[in-house]
């Protein structure tokens, strides 16, 4: 027999006497369920939350997607009650009985749904249903188990059937309530590893995949699952009143969503293996599984709809409760001052004034005020017994690294990260986050091969938890520890893998970051005119955030592509920016490389006056980063070279960057050879050999121009 793959998704739902809402319309009730005023009700509702923008920067995090919202009810809403209407839906309709029929025939019927209807018709119609959900059910399941109607869930169900008549279990188990809940396991945005190979063996062993009732717009999961397995034909059934019988697929090429991604791609491999039908769904699922109508004449209606249900579940809240949810939600969509302000109503009696602080300082760290968060952090550990709270040792994991970001690795805040590290027990999410703090900490230090092992420490707990945002923050460190290290094509590849997670979850400033580090990859290549491309776009984004001062970085590398260029007025326009962000944030990290920067521009226009002067501000701010240290010294030799006429050796300094075993900053090396030998200090003072290096490493890099110039000079 002839086996069919079919995905059905909530459009099956949708008729009578079914009568599940489909997700917007419940996204609408839950919004209105949670929104502490009309004004936040109204901005939540709107399509786009985020108007007026380059849509080169737009992002998924522009408007509010389900699991979103979920995920900011879990954190009052812990078993997610708000859901529990699912069970009020009971009555199988024509289509879940001709689903039914087709699972009984043998075909495979995969569905995100969380609802069970599927499940039921089968009981109805004298079978025992089997809900394959959990990652055991997909890895124990055997087609030769005779008797027993599998439906295999994508996203989890409400209701698992055990096989055995009309016996389950309430599951909500693997709920889309998410992202989470979706990537847990793996890290491309696809449907974990048992999902995909068993839905892969399927594929394998059928002719047909057919969609119902899904939209295939989802950029995440079964998509792009699909987008990697080999499919022998689609067929797609956009629903539509009519009852056509044409193929339109051409119809159905272009745009950006999920389903033509997947349409394109299988018609480039086989035009005649895609066949897309604006028809009912009715019709087309009564013709393929051979129902024509329910036989019992079910007049039931539900009990207590969705939307009935949301509102006497909002009842329960508090306004604290919902002060806390749209917080979250506006948090998660980097929105931090509106995040803020709402944390900030929290009354000192609630249960949730304690995490509503903590949440005002990491909207104070998201923008880069990190002293407000550090003090925000202080008074809370006068907050009345707070040391016996669990929450004690994250305001202790906040106050350490919050103090590296205003004055460095400073080695006297590392007990503190120790000792969340000690007592944080099973607390998974403290855990990620210290570590990943500490290992920025340590990389500071110097000690690399420890921060990288405490990356990878955090990376699993992300990975644990299902938590693809901390992953990608996590993907971001690395990256640009492996760019310092000049591990370059490394830096790169977890660079443009991390960019392309944070852009789907619409992490906006997390994009800027790697768009930085991006840039800085180009520069270090030669490759100007994109370094500066996509400096430009971080700035704009930072803009968009009204979150400019984190633009100092950008402002710095946009000096430097332009002080290579030649264009010197340019260069020190964009240096003065730079300096002026700093001035404005609590983030000093950068600024030594900016004094350095300003320093070789000076000596370079032979203004030594400001290059002493630079130098001075230079020393006054030497804290515990060993790097920081070295570029002070190498710039601390260049003008007394070039004022006081000082031959020194900048060898032993020089030496001091890639010496290290456990902290390689090659990157600073070479960059501060081509400087020196830019500036026209004899190879004899930098060191001849360090100059071969230094050019070999620039070819290698792909920037042939500094290696001809570096080779020239020997």
């Amino acid at each position: 027999m002839e086996k069919y793959v079919i995905i059905a998704g909530a459009g099956v739902s949708v008729d009578s006497p079914s009568e599940v809402p489909m997700a917007i319309p419940i996204m609408e009730s839950i919004i209105k369920a949670i929104a502490p005023n009309d004004s936040i009700e109204k901005d939540l509702l709107q399509k786009d939350i985020r108007k007026n923008i380059d849509s080169g920067c737009k992002l998924s995090g522009d408007f509010l997607r389900f699991e979103t919202l979920m995920d900011a009810v879990s954190f009052v809403d812990k078993n997610l009650e708000v859901l529990d209407a699912f069970k009020n839906y009971k009555y199988p309709n024509l289509n879940h009985y001709n689903l039914a029929k087709l699972a009984i025939e043998g075909h495979y019927v995969f569905t995100p749904n969380f609802d069970d209807l599927i499940e039921r018709a089968i009981y109805n119609l004298g079978y025992d249903p089997l809900t394959i959900c959990t990652k055991n059910d997909y890895e124990s399941f055997s087609f030769r188990n005779k008797g027993k109607i599998p439906v295999f869930k994508l996203h989890g169900g409400f209701y698992r059937y055990i096989g055995e008549g009309n016996h389950k279990k309430i599951s909500k188990e693997t709920i889309q309530a998410s992202l989470k809940s979706i990537i847990t396991g793996n890290e491309f945005l696809t449907l974990e590893s048992f999902k995909s190979n068993f839905l892969k063996n399927c594929l394998r062993k059928s002719s047909k995949l057919i969609f119902f009732g899904y939209s295939g717009a989802d950029d995440f999961d079964i998509v792009p699952t699909l987008l990697n397995l080999e499919i022998n034909k689609i067929l797609w059934v956009n629903h539509s009143d009519k009852e056509c019988v044409d193929n339109v697929v051409n119809k159905y090429l272009a745009g950006d969503n999920g389903r033509p991604k997947l349409l394109r791609k299988q018609y480039e491999i086989a035009a005649e293996s895609v066949e897309v039908y604006d028809t009912n769904t009715r019709k087309f699922l009564s013709d393929l599984g051979g129902m024509k109508e329910i036989k019992r004449n079910i007049l039931h209606k539900v009990n207590v709809s969705f939307q009935e249900h949301i509102a006497n579940w909002s009842l329960l809240l508090t306004e604290e409760e919902k002060l806390f949810i749209t917080g979250k939600i506006y948090q998660s969509l980097d929105f931090y001052e509106k995040a803020q302000q709402l944390f900030s109503k929290i009354s000192s009696e609630s249960n949730y004034y304690v995490d509503g602080q903590i949440n005002i300082s990491l909207c104070l760290d998201q923008r880069g005020r990190y002293k407000e968060a550090l003090q925000m952090l202080q008074s809370l550990k006068e907050y009345k017994n707070i040391e016996k709270s669990k929450k004690y040792l994250e305001i202790i994991s906040g106050e350490a690294f919050l103090n590296y970001r205003i004055s460095g690795s400073n080695p006297k805040y590392e007990p503190l990260y120790k000792e969340v590290l000690r007592k944080a027990g099973k607390q998974e999410s403290l855990l990620q986050n210290t570590m990943n703090n500490y290992a920025l900490f340590l990389r500071d230090l110097g000690r690399n091969q420890e921060a990288e092992f405490f990356f990878k420490q955090s990376d699993s707990y992300a990975e644990k938890m299902g938590d693809l945002q901390r992953r990608t923050w996590v993907v971001s460190d690395l990256a640009n520890m492996l760019y310092d290290e000049g591990k370059i094509v490394k830096a790169d590849r977890w660079a443009q893998k991390g960019i392309k997670q944070a852009e789907l979850l619409g992490d906006h400033r997390q994009v800027g970051v790697f768009e930085n580090l991006l840039a800085n990859i180009l520069f270090i290549r030669g490759n100007y005119e994109s370094a500066i491309e996509y400096c430009k776009k971080s700035i704009n984004r930072d803009k968009y955030l009204d979150n400019e001062v984190d633009s100092s970085v950008n402002e710095l590398l946009l000096g430097q592509c332009y002080y290579d260029l030649n264009d010197y007025p340019e260069a020190f326009m964009h240096y003065d920016k730079s300096l002026q962000l700093f001035l404005l944030s609590d983030d000093c990290f950068y600024l030594y490389e900016l004094l350095f920067y300003l320093i070789i521009y000076y000596l370079k226009t032979l203004d030594f006056v400001k290059a002493e002067q630079t130098l001075l501000q230079f020393s006054g701010r030497i804290s515990g980063n060993q790097v920081e240290a070295i570029y002070y010294k190498i710039a601390k030799q260049m003008v007394e070279f070039f004022v006081s006429g000082t031959r020194c050796s900048f060898k032993e300094v020089l030496h001091m960057f890639v010496n290290n075993p456990t902290n390689k900053e090659t990157i600073g090396y070479i960059n501060a050879v081509w400087y020196l030998a830019e500036l026209g200090i004899p190879s004899c003072l930098i060191g001849k050999q360090l100059v071969v290096k230094a050019a070999k490493m620039y070819k290698r890099y792909g920037n042939q121009r500094k290696s001809d110039y570096l080779y020239s000079i020997i």
